[in-house]
């Protein structure tokens, strides 16, 4: 594909089957797509399972975790997931960590705050994707002397978040690699929504970001042939 068009990719929700994800990422690498992006939420079919089988009948389209949030995946547990599954798959995970949806957060007995889940988040998986003993003392999250117990494959991983309110886009700039949009939003917010997290990344002296936007897609039902 020309460097100059975008790239496609498909977002595989929980409502599917791991036979469903399977069939589809088959499909979606024979037809060119760039990433399977597999969402996850609170209380529905976990993705981890689905990637991994994804990852062993495929070999070229990259496999997004977008995204899993680190109530129920602490980041300690999202480096050893992400890395784990960049081995089976040959390095073509894309790692998005997001803060979840705070109706379905706080029916797990937490407390939500997003901001701080975030930044804790990223701060504690890239250093242990880098192979770093981290300590980190955060507001939501923390880590005591921890070290995976073997190298990930990149310790450059790319880390995307998934953000729309103001604050979480400029955290973003500040401390990701990529920006998440989600579904459903109108053109006009993606803009200002780019706007604000290449701002915090400029002023953070950061280059450009890598922008990631879900799109809803449906099949259009064919009328009945005649006769």
């Amino acid at each position: 594909m020309p460097p100059d068009l975008p790239r496609f990719s498909l977002r595989l929700h929980q409502g599917l089957t791991p036979q469903a994800c399977r069939a589809l990422a088959v499909s979606a690498e024979a037809h060119g797509f760039h990433t399977l992006w597999f969402a996850e939420n609170p209380f529905g079919r976990a993705i981890l399972p689905a990637v991994a089988a994804c990852a062993a009948d495929t070999s070229r389209v990259r496999l997004g975790l977008g995204i899993l949030n680190p109530y129920q995946h602490h980041p300690t547990l999202i480096a050893q997931e992400a890395a784990v599954l960049d081995e089976l798959s040959g390095g073509r995970v894309r790692l998005g960590i997001g803060s979840g949806i705070g109706q379905r957060i706080v029916r797990l007995g937490t407390r939500y705050r997003p901001l701080a889940a975030l930044t804790d988040a990223v701060q504690i998986v890239r250093g242990l994707l880098r192979h770093e003993t981290v300590t980190h003392r955060g507001h939501a999250f923390s880590a005591d002397r921890v070290a995976l117990e073997f190298a990930a494959p990149r310790p450059d991983m790319p880390i995307h978040l998934a953000a729309m309110a103001d604050r979480s886009l400029a955290l973003c700039g500040r401390l990701a690699d990529g920006l998440i949009v989600s579904n459903l939003c109108p053109p006009a917010y993606t803009a200002r929504a780019v706007a604000i997290v290449r701002e915090s990344a400029a002023a953070a002296g950061r280059e450009s970001l890598d922008i990631v936007q879900y799109l809803p897609a449906w099949r259009a039902r064919m009328p009945p042939r005649p006769g």
